[in-house]
């Protein structure tokens, strides 16, 4: 055998161990996080074995390489400003498990931005694959939810991994069978298959962002819409741009007006004080909070309360006392009486004999409002946001509640960044700062609601401060300068897709303090950060 088909054959033993973790990565990413670690493994498995079947890094390659590779360099100067941040880290066990934690973002650009294997080959099978996988497991999923015997709570529909991760890569896949169906792009197949896959997965990841509740996919799906008709996906469609943006436009505008009714809805509505009872049919006087808003399916809860005709009923008909916690850990007093605020009875002696015994027992198992059971999803989602925001002006603390517990972190990471606002707290001590911080504010939030940011952007500049916001949001910006030196026109959406989606969960959500998030963005900007030809 000749020196020359060596080395070829060489090659293509290097790009099939590459293609093979790709292919592992990207099916297990959306199903196991321990098969997504098998796929890494795989991946470096084939990077090693690159640099001893085909020489060392730059071998053969011209300061054109170096010069392709602003995605690397900036992932790069992002660890490496995590990494010195440890020198002012106090607890160095912490950071260096923060490290640990955001190690693929640095190790799958590295091995995927220098490997060499052949990257318009992969990209002819890869988009078919991962919209299969995401379909697969959406269907999966969704096997798993209607065949549960018990009603699953929200985020457990999303079995395999974070519900909000998941969202965000099937919002993704989604984007990219779009484009490349109204593009009649051949990235995804042209035809029966291609459509018929995306109408799997419009009604799969569909199901699962609605049974999940999931805002940030919901939230995505039409913003994604929205970008691809403005950066021209109907121009497969013969639609002119002008025409395309002019819709868009209108979008827009509905969508104002949708959010303006959704203001509006949930607006606070104090109790009509001429409506309130004075008695119970029994005599005793109600405890009317006339200033407080707070409503569980549209009827006021701080309204027509008779505590001592409720502790003595609920004391005969129930073991578990008045005073003391539900299933759920929650005030069963509480959950009482928001339970019968739900079904619109007034919190007395007559009020609860209207409950039947599985009442009682929904009661003691801490369900709160006969809507748990009623609504499921994205509709549920929207009972419980209404909920959040009556509490909110209400005085209720915090806890607990998804969207309005985050303005509480948000402030403990103003305090944060307000006391260390030139290199922040370091790597390793965002959690013991936090904590400093709630205590310091005197957070109303109970101790074991007391999170970290939920804010990428907030995380890197509380942790590494102006630098390290500043070396991130260089991440973005050296992706997209990547899609436009593009000279596939499908790698060059599929790239600012991608940018999109992660930049706002970003907002929402520490994207990268998971697994899951990690290595999703980890690998994409790997495989999307160089020119195919590259």
């Amino acid at each position: 055998m000749s020196e020359r088909m060596a080395e070829e054959l060489s090659k293509r033993r290097v790009h099939r161990l590459y293609a093979f973790g790709i292919a592992w990565t990207a099916g297990a990413m959306v199903f196991s996080n321990f098969l997504m670690s098998l796929g890494a493994f795989a991946l470096l498995s084939a990077w090693v074995f690159d640099r001893i079947t085909l020489g060392p890094l730059f071998k053969g390659r011209d300061r054109s390489f170096v010069q392709g590779s602003t995605v690397l360099l900036a992932v790069a100067a992002l660890m490496a400003w995590q990494i010195l941040g440890l020198g002012w880290t106090s607890d160095l066990d912490n950071g260096l498990n923060a490290l640990r934690i955001k190690l693929p973002l640095l190790a799958f650009p590295l091995i995927l931005l220098t490997g060499r294997f052949d990257r318009e080959a992969v990209w002819r099978w890869l988009p078919r694959w991962w919209a299969l996988a995401v379909t697969a497991a959406c269907a999966a999923a969704l096997w798993l939810g209607a065949t549960s015997e018990e009603p699953l709570a929200a985020r457990n529909w999303s079995p395999f991994i974070s519900h909000i991760r998941f969202s965000l890569m099937i919002t993704w896949a989604w984007g990219l069978l779009t484009y490349s169906l109204l593009r009649q792009a051949p990235a995804v197949g042209n035809g029966t298959l291609a459509t018929i896959l995306w109408g799997l997965l419009t009604l799969a990841g569909g199901g699962i962002v609605y049974q999940t509740g999931t805002l940030t996919g919901a939230l995505l799906a039409p913003v994604v819409m929205a970008a691809l008709v403005w950066w021209g996906a109907l121009d497969g469609w013969h639609v002119p741009r002008f025409a395309a943006r002019r819709l868009v436009a209108s979008a827009m505008v509905l969508a104002v007006v949708g959010g303006c009714w959704a203001v509006w809805q949930l607006r606070p509505i104090l109790p009509e004080t001429t409506a309130l009872k004075t008695y119970t049919a029994g005599g005793e006087p109600y405890v009317h909070y006339p200033d407080r808003c707070l409503r569980e399916n549209g009827h006021h809860v701080w309204t027509h309360l008779a505590w001592g005709e409720l502790q003595r009923g609920w004391n005969r008909r129930s073991n578990i006392p008045f005073h003391e916690q539900d299933a759920r850990n929650q005030q069963v007093r509480m959950t009482l009486v928001r339970y019968m605020t739900s079904m619109g009875l007034t919190k007395d002696s007559v009020g609860l004999a209207t409950l039947t015994d599985e009442d009682i027992a929904r009661v003691e198992a801490g369900t709160p409002t006969i809507l748990e059971l009623e609504h499921r999803g994205l509709r549920r989602r929207w009972d419980i946001l209404k909920f959040e925001v009556d509490a909110a002006l209400s005085g209720v603390a915090p806890s607990g509640q998804s969207i309005m517990q985050r303005l509480a972190f948000w402030q403990a990471g103003w305090y944060i960044f307000q006391h260390s606002p030139a290199w922040g707290v370091g790597t390793g001590d965002l959690n013991s700062a936090f904590d400093k911080a709630y205590k310091a504010l005197d957070s109303q939030l109970a101790e074991p609601f007391r999170l970290r940011a939920h804010n990428q952007f907030l995380s890197f500049a509380l942790a590494g401060g102006p630098v390290g916001v500043i070396l991130f949001v260089g991440v973005f910006i050296a992706m997209i300068a990547m899609s436009r030196r593009q000279e596939n026109e499908w790698m060059a959406t599929a790239t600012l897709l991608f940018v999109l989606i992660f930049f706002l969960s970003c907002w929402t959500e520490d994207t990268l303090e998971t697994q899951a998030g990690v290595t999703w963005v980890g690998f994409f900007t790997g495989l999307l950060g160089r020119r195919l030809h590259d």
